[in-house]
């Protein structure tokens, strides 16, 4: 039974790399599987051993397994707590010299490192920060270039493709990561507003709907659904996604967001009218 579940555990995490991403926590469960079937393999093969002395060798390769989990996380962690600490230091120069100077800083650091995710994405998130898209794409590009099936990273780079108005592109960009996560309820937003963006407003409902049957409680796309339906003159629908966040929302800043984006709409409606 060890050995199965051993097994189960190595083979679930190589799946759920290859169809997801690579993540320290599958280096940690691949080695606590090998490990529960090599003390199997311990408790079968090797005879000479036998009662005390199987156990002793048993205990030793679990021992080992242990430490191995706990260097490897503790090195994963390290490496993320040394990547937040420049990352802080970029914030403090773009507060100080500009953005410029940030990612000039963050960019050498990460030669310096040899490459990090990290790194790499806060630059992209700074360019963006800035309306810089275009450099933002071309940062995101350079992780998935090493992590191509990083949902996070991906859905950040069809946002930054969206951004720059590459519609078709962003399309394609976000439908792929609903194909490696058909739960994704952001991808969908994105290819719906890359709709909105190509003025397809009924395809730009029909995948903020999926977005919503995905998330049903997000405030965020009950509001843009609720905008969608309102730039087609479809009042009540629009009604009731509004009256939905409503009900859903339990913060300031959220009642604010619904608010803003209703006056929003009545706004545009009344623009039209006149």
């Amino acid at each position: 039974m060890m050995m199965i579940f051993g097994l189960f555990i190595v083979i679930g995490s190589v799946m759920d790399i290859v169809m997801n991403a690579f993540s320290y926590n599958h280096v940690l469960l691949i080695i606590f599987g090998l490990s529960l079937m090599a003390i199997r393999l311990i408790g079968t093969k090797i005879k000479l051993l036998g009662g005390i002395g199987g156990n002793i060798a048993s205990l030793l390769v679990l021992a080992l397994a242990i430490v191995m989990i706990t260097g490897v996380s503790s090195s994963a962690s390290s490496m993320d707590k040394g990547a937040m600490k420049l990352i802080k230091e970029a914030d403090k120069i773009s507060e100080d010299e500009g953005y410029e100077d940030a990612i000039k800083f963050l960019e050498d650091k990460n030669i310096d490192l040899g490459w990090n995710v990290i790194l790499a994405q806060r630059i992209g998130e700074i360019y963006t920060e800035n309306e810089q898209y275009d450099e933002a794409a071309s940062a995101y590009n350079t992780v998935l270039q090493n992590l191509p099936d990083d949902i996070e990273v991906r859905l950040l780079f069809a946002r930054s493709i969206y951004l720059k108005k590459d519609y078709s592109r962003g399309i394609k960009e976000a439908t792929y990561i609903t194909k490696l996560q058909p739960d994704n309820g952001d991808a969908y937003v994105v290819i719906g507003d890359c709709y909105k963006g190509l003025n397809n407003h009924f395809r730009e409902i029909y995948y903020y709907k999926i977005a919503v049957e995905i998330n049903e409680k997000s405030i965020e796309k009950l509001v843009r659904l609720a905008e969608a339906y309102g730039s087609i003159h479809s009042y009540e629908k629009s009604q009731e996604y509004y009256d939905l966040a409503k009900e859903y929302a339990t913060t300031f800043d959220e009642d604010t967001m619904i608010y803003e984006s209703y006056l929003r709409i009545a706004d545009s409606n009344s623009e039209e009218e006149n």
